[in-house]
Parts: structure tokens; sequence; C-alpha cells
């Protein structure tokens, strides 16, 4: 008895011995780990400072060598955000490269890091092929190639020179754009740790990225200077102590943030040193209020944002991107949740990252409210308001985590050489969230006016990240001399009012009636040159604006013609075939949508439809709403329109845009609307077919590339349909101006 009491004692201290060795390597492992990517973070840093651009190289293949090691351990996720980080930090360094797109696209380095970049989602393609979860080794290898395509382009461009010729561009003191100023302007010091840079290349007015480029990288304090001849607001940033300031370039596309222990109003100027940006800020000014943000141009007094009347409160934004948890999310988690969103991105410096939220956790609850699928944290999110505190739980590595994050309001629109004023409009019952924009330069003239039309979701009209290719288009319109207007759909935004997303289609277009009504009524507009831009959906809405008022213009840009079920039916087909779909599996969507379609048009309740066909179910989300998150009503509304009726009552000049790579539209249902404008004795219209761009307006190859950039959330603008239909309005405007309208000029 007593030797088998021995013998399992001994065996008890030899497998709890074996135990802890196991645990004391994983935790040195794991100690290695974190200082292994730590000093990777350093390197990148290092990378992005201008002053070590004699070392550049030498940090680059260090980086390089590190992330090359944590692929060889499997450990992708650390991976892919060192990755990401890469460009960026080359950016940050160089002015010249984030001024002059250009030569970015034919930089060593950059040349370098995208063939890297490649290389790395060629190999995780490989890692989650053997994982088997072909659908992701896919779309690696989609990301793989675009990368591999850019390097082919740049070195393409570079008419008979080789790689080998390419240089690392680096900035001289004379390129950057900033102005010595009056020293007589008082200055005060700011430590240099609040000092960042922001490459514009996001387009956005928060963090995308990091690193970010720190300067100066020397001294303790520096004084901080703007520039007067960009635009600049200052104010605090949600609960931070600190103020902050965002400058914007005459472009529009510069951003530097600048968080510093001031408190109150300053006075800001800008100067130069050795080629380092110096920003100052002079005394402060106890005679204003230190909450609101205020906008300076050049060195003059702050003038306050208000409007006069009682602003709109804002919507929060918590700084996360998400998507739809899919089944080889499931299969790739243990004991993952089935139900929740999967975090897509987190960005940096807001209030998600402040909240602990990151890149692959599974969000659970938000607010208070199980998350069951994407619909319904829109609907949450789309109640939440800034400085408003939100609770909520993710599933992360197989653990609940619960928090809470504080909401911040999302930075607006900015464009130093136009005028952008954050307005609103009337309904009976609510107001609706408007954006104007208009010349800054004072005309004697009454000027021509533009509403632009959104599709089925709304716009949000503040500078978030990713391709708005509406915003430029009412950018590029206004400093051409257009009015624009753009509104954000009842309940969307700041807009008061019922969710849209609930509401029908005659309710929206009593609102679009509505707001191009209020472009009328404003005083700087020629109610005589009034046009009309509807995309998508979107273009229905402009056509019957069109048929209800006498605009001067109409552009429908990738929308719907002949009957919505005849377009929908041609690009499901298309659509499953992009996606690998077999033609037994198109087979059986289409004629779902042909059952469900039979069953909207009859107007047959939402319970039936089901009841009768169970398969349909899938079509119907947790809200109780279909088809791109609409209601049942809005659907059997739209589906049972006479679209030629509508598009027949045009009697404006329209300009009919088609980009080529558009899988979500057909080339055929523009073809039909010019006919049909033709044969009602509109000869006015003209149509229009843009090579190399897809439905947002991205710059893509064909329908396979497009569909790939819709999956991968990777694009980039193509402006050749925005030209168009601003030089359309151009010749318009000025045929309305001389009077010499040429119907057959087009």
């Amino acid at each position: 008895m007593i030797n088998r009491s021995f013998r399992f004692t001994c065996f008890f201290l030899i497998i709890s011995m074996v135990f802890c060795l196991a645990l004391i390597f994983s935790n040195q492992n794991a100690f290695a780990a974190a200082k292994q990517s730590v000093s990777l973070e350093k390197l990148l840093k290092e990378l992005s400072d201008p002053t070590k651009s004699a070392e550049s190289d030498a940090i680059l293949n260090r980086i390089f060598e590190g992330i090359q090691e944590l692929v060889a351990q499997k450990r992708f996720f650390t991976a892919s955000r060192l990755i990401d980080q890469l460009e960026p930090a080359r950016l940050g360094r160089t002015y010249t490269l984030v001024r002059f797109p250009e030569k970015r696209e034919i930089d060593a380095q950059i040349i370098k890091i995208r063939k890297f970049i490649a290389a790395f989602y060629l190999t995780k393609s490989q890692f989650e092929k053997d994982r088997g979860l072909d659908e992701e080794a896919i779309r690696m290898k989609g990301i793989a190639d675009e990368y591999s395509a850019a390097v082919q382009n740049a070195l393409q461009s570079l008419k008979g020179q080789t790689e080998a010729d390419l240089t690392c561009f680096e900035d001289e003191q004379g390129s950057l754009p900033f102005s010595n100023t009056s020293s007589s302007i008082p200055m005060i010091p700011i430590p240099t740790k609040f000092f960042v840079f922001f490459p514009p290349s996001t387009g956005i007015a928060i963090p995308s990225f990091s690193p970010f480029t720190f300067l100066p990288t020397s001294g303790a304090t520096l004084d901080v200077a703007l520039n007067p001849n960009w635009s600049w607001y200052f104010g605090n940033w949600g609960e931070i102590a600190q103020s902050l300031v965002t400058g914007i370039s005459p472009t529009g596309q510069q951003i530097i943030w600048v968080a510093g222990p001031l408190s109150g109003n300053h006075c800001l100027s800008c100067s130069q040193d050795t080629g380092r940006w110096i920003i100052s800020a002079g005394e402060k000014k106890a005679d204003l209020p230190s909450s609101p943000r205020y906008l300076f141009t050049g060195n003059s007094l702050p003038e306050p944002f208000a409007a006069a009347q009682e602003p709109l409160k804002s919507k929060g934004m918590a700084g996360f991107t998400f998507r739809a948890i899919t089944s080889l999310d499931v299969a790739s988690f243990s004991s993952a949740p089935r139900e929740g969103v999967l975090i897509n991105e987190v960005f940096p410096d807001t209030p998600a990252e402040s909240a602990g939220m990151a890149a692959g956790d599974i969000l659970v609850e938000y607010g208070g409210t199980l998350i069951s699928g994407e619909s319904r944290l829109k609907d949450v999110i789309s109640q939440k308001y800034a400085c408003e505190n939100v609770p909520f739980e993710l599933w992360r590595q197989g653990k609940l985590v619960r928090t809470a994050l504080t909401l911040a309001e999302p930075p607006r629109e900015t464009a130093s050489d136009l005028n952008i004023e954050y307005t609103l409009f009337k309904l009976r019952e609510n107001r609706l969230r408007a954006v104007f924009a208009s010349p800054k330069a004072v005309s004697p003239k009454k000027l021509p006016g533009l509403l632009i039309v959104s599709a089925l979701e709304s716009p949000r009209l503040r500078q978030f990240p990713g391709l708005n290719f509406s915003r430029e288009l009412a950018f590029l319109a206004a400093q051409q001399g257009f009015c624009v207007l753009r509104f954000e759909l009842r309940g969307s935004g700041d807009s008061e009012g019922r969710d849209y997303r609930e509401t029908d289609f005659q309710t929206e277009l009593g609102d679009n009636l509505a707001a191009l009504d209020f472009l009328y009524s404003r005083p700087e507009i020629d109610p005589k040159k009034v046009f009309v831009f509807g995309h998508s959906t979107g273009g229905i809405v402009a056509a019957w604006l069109a048929g209800q008022r006498p605009v001067s213009g109409l552009i429908v840009s990738g929308s719907i013609g002949r009957s919505y079920v005849e377009r929908t039916l041609e690009t499901i087909r298309l659509q499953g075939q992009l996606a690998g779909k077999t033609e037994t599996e198109i087979d059986g969507t289409v004629k779902d949508y042909l059952v469900f379609f039979s069953s909207l048009l009859s107007g047959d309740p939402l319970a039936t439809i089901v009841q009768k066909h169970p398969t349909l179910s899938r079509f119907v989300n947790q809200n109780q709403r279909i088809m791109d998150d609409r209601t049942l009503s809005y659907w059997h509304q739209q589906l049972n329109l006479n679209l030629a009726s509508i598009y027949s009552k045009v009697r404006a000049p329209t300009l009919l845009l088609y980009n080529a790579c558009d899988f979500i539209t057909t080339r055929a249902c523009h073809e039909w609307m010019k006919n049909v404008m033709n044969q009602a004795g509109n000869n006015q219209v003209s149509l229009r077919i843009i090579e190399e761009a897809d439905h947002h307006y991205a710059r893509v190859k064909d329908f396979a590339e497009s569909h790939r950039s819709y999956q991968t959330g990777k694009a980039s603008l193509n402006p050749d349909p925005i030209k168009v239909i601003v030089d359309w309005l151009l010749q318009h405007k000025e045929s309305l101006l001389s009077g010499s309208l040429n119907p057959n000029n087009n």
C-alpha cells in the first residue's frame, strides 16, 4: 500500500515538474514574442523619422527580417498589423511623397515595401489553404495580386528605366509649403510628444494607421505654430483634457493633429526651421469660450462655427468597422459565438482603441443590446450620440470581455478653398442635416446649384475613412463655381426622425423633394440653374425630381432602367459567377429571387411570404427588413414603379453615366433609359461609358477586380467619372448663361 502511494506521489511530482517547465517555456516564448513586436514597432518609428533617412534602407531590411521571423512562427495576426504600417511609416518621413502621389508610385522604398507585402499575402494565402479555409486563401491571393499589379504598373511607367534606376525621395527645406511668419507673435512651449503628422493618403481626419512621424524628434519642448495659408480648427477631443488643433491644406487633403497641454483659446501661427514644421500658440484669449471648435484663417481671431439656430446633436463615433460573421470565422475560432459581428478594423487614437477593442474581436453586445448581426448593430449605433458612454461585450480568444467607451464627435468635412457649411432643413416633424459646399470667392451673381441624391444607404457627412466619391464630386463641382447640397436621410447621422431604413419609398421621395426646394430657396442660388445628380437607386429618385421641378439638368449614374426585376436577375447571375458559385447554385438563387419579387409585387405580408416559401427566410434580417436593410413597403412601392413613365417625363438635358466595371447595375439599363427619353421627345440625352471604374467609382480593370475590392475593402478612386460629370455641368451651365443650348451638343 505504501509503495503504491509512494509511486503515485512520484508520478504526480514528475507531471507537475513537466507542467511547470512547459509553463516557464511558454511564458519565455510569450515574453520573447512581445519583445520582438515592441522592437519592430520601434524600427517602424525610426523608418518614419526624417533624421534617419540615411539609415532607412538598413532599418527597412531589419523590419523585413523581423516580419519574416513572425511568419515562420505562424504569427500572422501580429505580422499583418505590422505589414499595414509599412507604407504609412515610409510616407510619414517624406512630405514629397504625401504631396505628389505620382512620385510615391516610383519611390524605391515604396516599391520594395509593396513587393514584400505581395510576398507576405501569398504566404498567408497558402497558410489559409493548408488550414482548409479556401475562401480566405482566395481573398489573400487577391490582395497579393493587387500589390503585385501596383508594382508592375509602376515599373511599366518608367519609360525605359529599370527598377535599379529608382530613387528614394527625401524632402528638402524648400519643398515644404510653409512660410515664415512675424516674430512678433508670442510663442509658448508645447511638449513634442503631442505633435504627430498623419499621412493624407487616408483622406480622413482621424488616425488610420500607426506609427506616425513625431516632429521634431529631439528636445523636450518646442514652439509650435500654424501656417497662415492653411485652415485650422482648435478645440477639445472627447474627454481628453488637452487641446486639439486640426490643419487642412489648401488642397483639402493634408491633415495635422496637435494635442498639447493648452487650455482655452490661443492665437496660432507658423514658421519653419531647417525643414521642420514649427507650430506656435500665443496668449490665451480669456473672452472666448473653450468648449466649441473655432475656425482660424491665418492669424485672425476665431469665429464660432455654431449656426444661429439650435444645432443638431451629433451622433457619436467609436472608431471601428465591422462585418458579418462567416462560417469560415466560426471554423477558425474555438468556441466562437455564432451571433454578433466581427471587428474588422480599429482606428488608432479613437474611443474604440482606448477601450481595448481590437481587430478580430467578436462584438456580441453594444449599448446593452445583444448584437445578432450587422443590421442590429447599425440600429444601435444610429441612436448613440457624442460624449455618450456605451458599455459593450466582446468575445476574444474564448473569453468574454466587458468594458465601455465614450463616443467622440466625428470630425467635420473641410476644404480650405471652399466654404463648407453644416446646416439643416426642416420637414414637418423633423430636421435633416445638410452640408452646403460653395466657392470661397464671393460672386456678385447668383450661382448654379447641384443636389446630390444618395443611394440605398444614407451618406455620413463627416470625414470618415474609405472611398467617398460623392464628397469628391461635391468638392470638385464647388471648386468650379457650383453650390452643392448633400443631406443625411432621416434618422441617419445627425438627422432627426425615425430611421430611414424603417420608412418607405414614398417618404424618401418626399424628403428629397424637400431638399431640392431647400436648395432653390438659398439666396445665393440661381433657381434657373439647378441640377440634380442621382446614383444607383438614387438615380430613380433624381429622375422623379426632374419630372417634379424645372431643373436645368439631370445626371443619372449607375442606376436602374427597364424594371428592377430584370436588372437584378442579370446581376445576381453575374455576381454568383464572380463569387465562384456553380451554375446549379446560381439557378437556385435566381429562382428564389423570382418567387420573392413576385410576392413583393403582389403585396403579400412578410410572414405570409416566409410561411409559403421557408427558404426565402434567408432574405430577411434580424430586424424583419429585406434587401439592403429596407422595409417590405419600400420595395413593394419601388418594384411597382413604371420606370419608363418616370424617365419619359424628364425634359431637361440629361447625362447617363455607366462605369464599365459596375457589376451592380447594367449597361443595358442605361441604353434603355436613353431610348425611352429619346422616344418621349428629349433629344438632349447623352450616354457616357467610363472604362476602369466600378459602381463606387473605384479604379478597377474588370468585374472580377471590382468584386475582389468589395470583399477586401481596398479601393482607390478613379476620378474620370467625376471629371466627366463636372465637365458636363460646366458645359451646360455655360450654355444656359449664353442662352445657346444646342440639343445635339451633349
